[in-house]
């Protein structure tokens, strides 16, 4: 296979994954393993899973927006720092379009300290050169392709609160921490080995947001370039002299508020901070675990990057054709159970219980045969619930032989007064000898039977993935349309060599349209 799984990538292997869409840029991302089956560690995350982090900081958005109304004075004025009620949570876990991501996440309480939630609207923002509104932004999970999310796995998300003003029934009062259930989420001091939470809580008791991950323990790996689209086009590239896309001093925001204040920290140049206002824009570098079964390219790209590849329905492979045998292989990217039904002309012929090593023979019947625009239709399944449908051209030279037809043999003419089908391809004509012919010739009368094969052109013309064969992954892209289009390319013998297919698709169960790839195959036409 042409492909792998992300579990057997060594940690901080990249890859590519979505695409940030805004009114100024547009660009894809890139993420870093940085861990493999953290739930061992940490049994709120996802088993069988591989923790990656934004590889560089995507973009620079507030955690909150200042809240008016809030009943604590200085809540009213920078914002709430509760993770859960934040701006940047609601955002990151929302698929909605442009400007529809956002609504009011309140906590009804007797004191308002949490249920007074405002947009990130350019009126609740601080207003300084780099601040920019993100409420009229589509949601963060909108940005990825369907097979991306289908491999995204649901983490529980451990969070602080503050004794004083979040106590709610919806938290563990004792632990006094919320646990939260995202796609997407910023990191914790925890997890970036800066250990507990215990910043002046009442007690001095910390709380543990996670489990430190190994990758962080090394602080140069905390460190935070910036996507190159994204500083071209920020106002970074003008107003800081100092700043390049590579330099590891951006300053990005984690999950973990300060637990007896309504600010909220910060990783500056692998320092933490303490001082961040919520309604203050900091660097978004934000986590997610991935199925560790998902299926991603063999070989990373130019500039290192891996890319997930979505996984497609059962491809078939015709091997050859001996007269009307049809010899086939059966394919599947994970390698999973498969079924097979073979239609011709709209007629089944066969069912298979098909495995991946075994050639398969579906027999086309000779007396099923049209005189144009045949077709042999196989329809594979696999217990991942996806079904291919390849079409197979097949179109007879000539008209059938039927009876009260004439066939030229080599010295003479035969009467064709019977035609059975033999099911194997074949037909068993009967045909009555010219009797002039014989009485001219001193020979007996007599019937005669024999095989009649067809010449017949088969070509294939189907949708589906070329599994069947090494490629190499050339290149991935999302059109203007939102069309995915992958590029793949192998060399071989034949009518093969060099060939170069485009995939286009717009989600993981939809047909992909392939390039046809057109074979010419012998058949035996020897009476």
């Amino acid at each position: 296979m042409n492909v792998q799984r992300i579990k057997d990538l060594p940690i901080g292997s990249k890859i590519k994954m979505g695409k940030f869409q805004s009114h100024k840029n547009d660009y894809p991302m890139s993420w870093r393993v940085v861990s493999t089956n953290h739930h061992e560690l940490d049994n709120n995350y996802p088993l069988n899973a591989v923790t990656v982090i934004a590889d560089k900081v995507i973009y620079t958005m507030s955690y909150d927006a200042k809240e008016p109304d809030n009943a604590n004075e200085q809540r009213a004025k920078v914002g709430n720092n509760r993770y859960r009620l934040s701006n940047i949570r609601q955002w990151l876990n929302s698929d909605l379009g442009d400007g529809h991501w956002f609504e009011p996440q309140n906590i009804a309480g007797a004191n308002h300290y949490n249920d007074r939630d405002t947009p990130p609207s350019k009126e609740f923002i601080k207003n300084e050169w780099r601040h920019e509104s993100y409420d009229n932004l589509r949601g963060f999970v909108s940005m990825f392709r369907e097979h991306e999310l289908n491999s995204i796995l649901p983490t529980k998300v451990k969070v602080g609160i503050n004794e004083t003003y979040d106590y709610s029934p919806t938290i563990n009062e004792l632990e006094r921490y919320d646990l939260l259930d995202d796609k997407f989420f910023l990191p914790s001091v925890t997890e970036l080995g800066y250990g507990d939470n215990t910043y002046n809580t009442v007690d001095g008791k910390g709380i543990s947001e996670g489990a430190a991950i190994p990758y962080f323990e090394t602080k140069e790996n905390r460190k935070s370039a910036m996507l190159k689209e994204y500083f071209v086009n920020s106002k970074y590239n003008t107003v800081h002299s100092d700043h390049t896309h590579d330099s590891l001093n951006y300053s990005y925001m984690t999950r973990s508020s300060k637990l007896d204040s309504t600010t909220q920290f910060y990783l500056s140049n692998d320092k933490l901070e303490v001082a961040a206002q919520p309604f203050n824009n900091y660097c978004l570098r934000p986590m997610c675990n991935i199925d560790g079964e998902t299926l991603i390219t063999l070989n990373p790209d130019d500039e290192g990057y891996y890319t997930i590849v979505a996984d497609v329905p059962p491809l078939i492979e015709v091997k050859k054709v001996d007269v009307l045998d049809v010899h086939f292989k059966v394919h599947d990217m994970k390698g999973i159970p498969l079924s097979v039904e073979t239609y011709f002309n709209g007629a089944l012929l066969d069912t298979f219980t098909a495995n991946l090593s075994n050639t398969l023979i579906t027999t086309i019947p000779y007396s099923a045969i049209k005189s144009t625009q045949n077709e042999l239709i196989f329809i594979t399944k696999d217990d991942a619930n996806l079904e291919g449908n390849q079409t197979f051209k097949l179109d007879f030279k000539g008209d059938l032989v039927k009876v009260g037809d004439k066939i030229n043999g080599k010295n003479e003419t035969f009467d064709v007064i019977g035609v059975t089908d033999n099911n194997d391809g074949t037909a068993s004509l009967i045909v009555d000898r010219n009797l002039k012919y014989l009485i001219e010739n001193g020979r007996s009368v007599e019937l005669l039977t024999f095989n009649y094969q067809p010449k017949v052109h088969f070509t294939e013309n189907y949708h589906s993935i070329p599994t069947y064969r090494d490629m190499t992954f050339n290149e991935l892209s999302i059109e203007s349309d939102g069309i995915v289009r992958e590029k793949w390319s192998f060399e071989g013998d034949g009518v093969y060599s060099k060939t170069k297919i485009d995939i286009k698709r717009k989600s993981t169960h939809d047909q992909i349209l392939l390039k046809s790839i057109a074979q010419n195959f012998k058949f035996k036409d020897e009476m």
